[in-house]
């Protein structure tokens, strides 16, 4: 692997990315004409690559050292991102290292772009995962945040799809909460082993 300091200094893109994206290895896969290649890539610091490279905000791009003085101009690296998703072919599958079932049960309370992430890679470790949302679709601000001429849904549908396909249970129209028609927390607590909410981490283990 990587050392981590060198990388920091000389890969800045990459340390500005949030999900710590290996920006150099999927702009390779690209070149090489490996879009599948360079959508798993992306895939493995998020899961929903065609998403993000039609809303992300680029701070790669601001570190980009092609956009150093007397450099040029940034490389594109979050169209690239979107180019790896639109361009991989038809027939791709995506591959993941799966673990073995863990007999634990894992509810997690909205199914925004976090919650969709956090879902994906619990699945992955072997846990079953419940999603509970109190919309009818899934996707938070994604879907009901962002105009359909910026993310088209067909292609938010799809990646949410691919990132719930191991087995969570999404349960849309449920509200978590202390409305009449509501599942209570409480109960969420004693039925499952573990409990979060989008973007406020562990509620019990």
């Amino acid at each position: 692997p990587r050392d981590v300091g060198w990388v920091r200094q000389n890969i800045p893109c990459q340390t500005a990315c949030p999900a710590d994206t290996n920006v150099p290895a999927y702009i390779q896969m690209i070149l090489d004409d490996r879009y599948g290649r360079s959508y798993e890539l992306n895939r493995i610091a998020n899961v929903l690559p065609g998403t993000l490279g039609r809303i992300c905000s680029r701070p790669c791009e601001d570190a980009c050292r092609h956009g150093w003085p007397g450099n040029g101009a940034p490389v594109n690296i979050c169209h690239l991102k979107r180019a790896a998703a639109d361009h991989k072919p038809g027939g791709h599958r995506i591959t993941e290292n799966l673990f073995t079932p863990s007999g634990k049960r894992i509810a997690i309370v909205g199914a925004g772009s976090a919650g969709i992430a956090a879902a994906h890679d619990l699945s992955m470790l072997g846990h079953d995962v419940t999603i509970f949302e109190q919309e009818k679709i899934p996707g938070g601000m994604l879907y009901y945040g962002i105009p359909e001429f910026r993310l088209p849904r067909d292609v938010l549908s799809l990646e949410v799809r691919n990132a719930l396909r191991l087995g969570v249970d999404l349960r849309a129209g449920v509200a978590v909460g202390k409305g009449e028609h509501d599942v209570r927390l409480s109960s969420l607590l004693e039925e499952y082993d573990a409990a979060t909410r989008e973007g406020r981490g562990a509620i019990a283990i």
